[in-house]
């Protein structure tokens, strides 16, 4: 996965699958993993920041 400039998600659309979820009212976990070029605690950081700003 990679990051925009503005920290959005470039090849994945975050705010599609998030409202998948919340139509179907998901209550449980979401967990994340990076595989992307930044480092493996930054790439989560951000993924995070997402989920939260889509949530």
């Amino acid at each position: 996965m990679e990051f925009d400039a503005n920290g959005e998600a470039s090849d994945y659309d975050f705010p599609r699958v998030l409202k998948m979820l919340k139509k179907n009212k998901y209550k449980g976990p979401i967990s994340i993993e990076y595989e992307g070029k930044l480092g493996a605690v930054e790439g989560v950081q951000k993924t995070k920041a997402l989920i939260l700003k889509y949530w």
